[in-house]
């Protein structure tokens, strides 16, 4: 492929054709010469005090892990209750046999949530660890809580350990008495959706507000998945579906939704308390919403007021810097000279052209 280099980051670059179209292609694709030159354009801009927007790619139609997620059998051990499997990715450790429809299944979740990852156009580019993505199964309570897995859940992505946590009874895989499977468990894929989103991002985890660590897995968790294929389309609709899967409420299109101020400020230990408040609901959505606004409704609707958010973070890395760099970022890609009411009041008539009212609520506690 020839054309003129317009702009570029560490993993992307677009060029300009002949024919005036744009394209954005990974350095990777490009020939050591090409990559060298891309590299040396980006350094140089930085040296003169510059920096170049993020390379915006278009949103995919669709996404999936196709062959990666087919799986393989490395070890089966009954007396010492360990049987591993692999897909391309991911490594799946579980105290019991798995049939070969559920290890598939998973699979295709996991494979497919990395591609769909890597296609959409936010340059998170992750990077699969040397020794895969671990996923742990624990077939009781007691393993999985002293493997780190809070209670009252189905699954979860354990930080410090870079291990996926899932508790089978809870997402719906148990041992019937005669020592078959029984598996209930596709209502509960947004679960690994959601957890393998964060498990992929680890990278992205201390860089980000913890708001957008979470509104990037709901989003996700929220995009139309069926046996290993998302499909970008109609995101608002499935959106509005995801945010009403706890809702007891006749009217479903009605939400209550945090202020973008006080969302976009709350820090890791509110996020926690609110949880533990059980407001949960209103504020996974809240998060959803806002980041969904920010990839789809804001500005060009192509996500770059977000895009160039996350390349202004990608290379902070102590937490002094961490908290001015996401000020400095916050205001240039995200408010953009904008008041938090005026996002708020954005976000209101995106949803109202769809037929949704959004309630926006601030708290006594908002920082």
């Amino acid at each position: 492929m020839v054309g003129t280099l317009v702009t570029a980051d560490e993993v992307r670059c677009t060029l300009r054709l002949s024919s005036g179209k744009e394209v954005t292609i990974s350095l990777a694709s490009l020939q050591e010469e090409s990559r060298t030159y891309a590299r040396q354009w980006l350094e140089a801009a930085r040296q003169r005090g510059e920096n170049p927007p993020p390379p915006v790619k278009p949103w995919p139609r669709s996404a999936t892990a196709g062959e990666n997620s087919r799986v393989t059998t490395v070890s089966e051990d009954a007396a010492g209750g360990a049987f591993v499997y692999r897909s391309r990715h991911f490594q799946l450790n579980s105290p019991i046999a798995l049939p070969s429809g559920v290890t598939g299944d998973m699979a295709k979740v996991f494979e497919s949530t990395l591609a769909a990852i890597r296609a959409a156009p936010l340059g998170l580019d992750p990077e699969t660890p040397e020794d895969l993505y671990q996923v742990h199964f624990y077939a009781t309570p007691d393993d999985y809580a002293d493997a780190g897995g809070p209670g009252g859940t189905g699954g979860r992505y354990h930080g410090h350990s870079k291990r996926m946590l899932i508790l089978m009874p809870n997402l719906g895989i148990g041992v019937e008495p005669a020592g078959r499977t029984s598996m209930n468990y596709k209502g509960n894929e947004f679960i690994l959706k959601h957890e393998v989103t964060h498990q992929i991002l680890d990278f992205w985890i201390m860089r980000i507000p913890i708001w957008l660590n979470e509104g990037i897995s709901e989003y996700f968790a929220a995009v139309p998945y069926r046996d290993g294929v998302y499909t970008f389309n109609d995101i608002p609709g499935s959106l509005l579906r995801y945010a009403n899967k706890w809702r007891q409420t006749d009217d479903q299109r009605q939400l209550q939704v945090i202020h973008p101020e006080e969302l976009m400020n709350i820090d890791s230990v509110a996020w926690g308390t609110a949880i533990a408040e059980n407001n949960y609901i209103i504020t996974y959505n809240s998060a959803a919403l806002l980041t969904h606004y920010f990839l789809h409704d804001d500005g060009d609707q192509r996500g770059a007021g977000l895009i160039g958010y996350l390349h202004a973070l990608r290379n902070t890395w102590s937490l002094p810097e961490l908290q001015k760099a996401r000020s400095v970022a916050r205001e240039k890609f995200l408010l953009r000279g904008r008041s938090y009411d005026q996002i708020a009041a954005a976000m209101t008539d995106a949803w109202k052209k769809r037929g949704v009212t959004l309630q926006f609520r601030k708290s006594a506690d908002a920082p």
